[in-house]
This record gives C-alpha cells, sequence and structure tokens, in this order.
C-alpha cells in the first residue's frame, strides 16, 4: 500500500528569524505608544512646576517659641514662578501665601546660590525669640517626571507671627526646631554680640579674611564687592582693603555698615560667591 503524502511543514529559515525580532520589537513600540503620548500629553499641558495640595498636618493650631537669634529671610520667589532649571536648583517658596523663610544666623547650604541663579536681591533680617502659630499645610511635589524619580512628595507647613507675617517652613525643619535647645554655635555668638554692639554704637565693623586657595586676594575682593553689588548692598556697605590678617599678615577687608540686616546678608551669602575666609572678630 503506498503511503499518504505528508503535508510539506513551512519551518522558517534561519535568515527570517531577524526579521520575526524586529516584527515583535515594533509591536511592543505599537502597544508602549499611547502610554508614550499620555505621559507626553501631561508633561506639556502642566505648567507648574510643583504641584501643591492642601493636607491636615497634626500641628494645625500648634504655637511655638523659637529660642535664640534667628533671621527671616525675604525676597524669595515662588518655585512656580521661577524657569524650570532655577526652581529645581536653588531655594525659592512653595505656597503663594508664604513670605518669607526662617533661617539660622550662618548659611549651611553651600553651592546653593550663584550670580546667575540671583534673580532678584534677597534680604536678611534679624530677629530673637519668635513665636508662630501653625495656620496650613500643604504638600509639594514635583510634576516632572524624571525629578520625581528621586524626590518624593514633601510635608510643610504654614506659619504666622506676632506680626501677621507668613513663614513657609518644611514639618521636618519644624520638628528639629521644636526640639532644639537655643544654644549657639561659635559664628552665631559672634554675630548676636555684634547686633548687640550696633545697636548700642550704631554701626557694624567687622574683619574678614581671605584663605589663599590658589585664587589671589585681588580676585577674592572682587568677588566681595561684586556679591556687595549683586544684593544690592554697595550704597549700605563699605569694604576696606586690610593688609594684617595673623598669622601671617595676609590680605582681608574691613566691613563698615550702619544698617545691621545688611551686613547680616551679606556674610550669610558672602561663601556663595567663592569668597573663601573666615571673620576674625
Amino acid at each position: 500500500m503506498k503511503e499518504p503524502d505528508l503535508p510539506e511543514l513551512d519551518i522558517p529559515s534561519a535568515n527570517l528569524l531577524p526579521l520575526n525580532k524586529t516584527k515583535i520589537a515594533m509591536l511592543n513600540i505599537t502597544l508602549l505608544l499611547p502610554f508614550i503620548v499620555c505621559l507626553s500629553f501631561l508633561w506639556l499641558v502642566e505648567e507648574d512646576h510643583y504641584r501643591i495640595e492642601k493636607s491636615q498636618s497634626e500641628y494645625i493650631g500648634e504655637k511655638i517659641t523659637i529660642k535664640g537669634p534667628k533671621a527671616y529671610i525675604s525676597g524669595l520667589e515662588h518655585c512656580n514662578d521661577l524657569p524650570e532649571h532655577l526652581a529645581f536648583n536653588t531655594k525659592c517658596i512653595q505656597h503663594p501665601k508664604a513670605q518669607f523663610e526662617v533661617t539660622e544666623l550662618t548659611n549651611s547650604c553651600h553651592n546653593c546660590l550663584d550670580a546667575e541663579r540671583l534673580t532678584k536681591p534677597r534680604r536678611l533680617a534679624y530677629q530673637e525669640d519668635l513665636t508662630f502659630t501653625v495656620i496650613d499645610s500643604f504638600t509639594a511635589q514635583t510634576t516632572s517626571f524624571f525629578m520625581n524619580l528621586f524626590n518624593g512628595t514633601h510635608n510643610f507647613l504654614l506659619l504666622k507671627d506676632e506680626h501677621g507675617r507668613v513663614v513657609e517652613m518644611s514639618e521636618v525643619r519644624y520638628e528639629l526646631f521644636k526640639e532644639a535647645v537655643g544654644q549657639l554655635s561659635r559664628e552665631e555668638a559672634a554675630i548676636k554680640s555684634a547686633y548687640e554692639m550696633q545697636q548700642a554704637q550704631g554701626k557694624v565693623m567687622k574683619t574678614f579674611c581671605f584663605i589663599d586657595v590658589g585664587i589671589g586676594s585681588h580676585e577674592l575682593m572682587e568677588r566681595a564687592k561684586k556679591m556687595r553689588k549683586d544684593f544690592g548692598l554697595k550704597e549700605l556697605i563699605e569694604l576696606s582693603p586690610y593688609q594684617h590678617c595673623p598669622p601671617n599678615r595676609s590680605d582681608g577687608f574691613i566691613l563698615y555698615a550702619d544698617d545691621f540686616n545688611a551686613y547680616l546678608t551679606f556674610q550669610y551669602y558672602l561663601m556663595e560667591w567663592g569668597v573663601s575666609g573666615r571673620w576674625i572678630d
């Protein structure tokens, strides 16, 4: 008996396999395309850099007194009003109702500001024993997909002082202020002493000595003058060259100011303008 003919099997040749892989890859892209388009649309329609949403913090209604000397920072712009590269790379205020931030007398945030990121002059104002009431809370989250990979949602509080000024503060910072014992660092103690002297004599006189980091004292002096100009302090602060810094009679300058807050602002941001050194009195 003759065996029945078997149908030929359609076996793809080896040179067709890469084509099949390409088709599979194209299919995957096609399936992902609606998701990619959706994300792109969301990024385009989202105008704000940060999404602000009301929250219900346990601290609302609480009163706090922050002991010792601190400073208000004014002139900070709202993050959503800035270009994106500035909103993500410098200190700014999140909530539209906030006007100020509260800080220690010395700047612990280095490389947070420079001439290119300063959109308008800032000012520090010396204060002691601040009393606040927590009036509201909110969360802030960046609307950038890539920034969200590294930054989550942050919790903030709005505080009002006895004069009606509204301050923005993170919950973490608020908790640190609650636990603080009010002990001053050596630098903060020197600033407090300068404030008391200014109140008694009506002026501030402080000496700053450069630290040689291969730049040269002339360049460091020029940077100090530029910082004074950038912050609109030229009419409020006088800088006089000084050539007797210990221990080797190196260079520096003497600062003269009638306005204590002008000096406070100058010393707070001086290092950010690349002026290396220290105050010696």
